[in-house]
């Protein structure tokens, strides 16, 4: 049974990098000329970490992915290549995930200062924050690449793209027991450096899909129910790009949370793929608490 992972540390590729960086180099340059990267950097050895609950339930384990640790010294030169153009580029202005200097805080943060402003000049402001119950698992490589194209990124890099995606596989490995390998016909690179990268690539279409809601003030019931409308439209056309980028969204854990809001009665209600998201008066963003006077 041919696992085919090199099981490195990554600590004896860096100390040993001044030997090894002709021998890379001579390789990473023959892999750009013939777009193919090694079978054996294909293969990811998983294993799984039990999170809570009865050591039974499959669920209650988190998969740790293990990849090649020399191909993610390639990874990282595809990077620095992909990075030739400025991240707004490659990624869109609105991304805050697996960039430098950016992270759940300062999207947090800028989302504050977003509803701050609109509630400054007596606006209400509807928002939705859906859940994905999967997202790198799903990429689809076709998608992808198109991407990539739209962005002029070279051809023969594009080609290594996607051949380093194509055709991968994976095993569990339990103590010193291992499943067989099998393959990962679709998704991004679990424990990957580049994965991460390619994802928000991936995903760079969405805000310009989302059309911002007008924010206004108002104190009829009606016309929320317009803007409900109309938030209601664009959750809708958010899930079905992301159903046909393969992404699953549930909008059964969807939230919704109107602020600012000065209608008196009953709580609002807005449809999402015909499930009915009641508002909260609080609601968790990026681990952050709101609520809907953002006191």
């Amino acid at each position: 049974m041919n696992k085919s992972l090199d099981e490195i540390p990554g600590i004896i590729v860096k100390d040993l990098s001044r030997v090894l960086l002709k021998p890379l180099c001579w390789l990473f340059n023959n892999i750009m000329i013939s777009g193919v990267v090694p079978k054996a950097w294909k293969v990811s050895k998983i294993t799984p970490i039990h999170k809570k609950g009865p050591k039974n339930e499959v669920s209650n384990f988190r998969p740790v992915s293990n990849i090649s640790s020399l191909s993610k010294v390639i990874e990282r030169a595809i990077i620095n290549k992909l990075k030739m153009k400025p991240d707004d580029e490659l990624f869109g202005t609105h991304q805050h995930a697996f960039r430098k200097g950016s992270s759940t805080t300062t999207a947090g943060l800028v989302f504050q200062d977003f509803i701050a402003n609109e509630l400054d000049q007596n606006k209400i402001v509807f928002v939705y924050s859906a859940d994905l119950t999967a997202a790198f698992d799903v990429l689809r490589l076709n998608l992808l690449v198109k991407n990539l194209l739209d962005l002029s990124i070279n051809k023969a890099l594009v080609r290594v793209i996607y051949n380093f995606l194509n055709e991968r596989s994976a095993f569990v490995q339990i103590g010193e027991k291992t499943s067989y390998n099998w393959a990962l016909p679709i998704g991004c690179v679990q424990g990957s450096v580049l994965g991460p990268v390619l994802f928000n690539i991936y995903m760079r279409e969405l805000p310009k899909l989302i059309t911002s809601v007008e924010s206004k003030s108002c104190d009829k019931l009606n016309d929320a129910r317009n803007a409900m409308v109309s938030i209601s439209n664009i959750f809708q056309k958010h899930k079905t790009w992301l159903d046909r980028l393969g992404m699953i969204c549930n909008p059964t854990k969807t939230e919704f949370i109107v602020f600012g809001n000065p209608i008196q009665g009953p709580n609002i209600d807005i449809t999402l793929d015909n499930t009915v998201v009641t508002s909260k008066k609080a609601m968790k963003v990026l681990g952050i608490m709101f609520d809907n006077q953002l006191s």
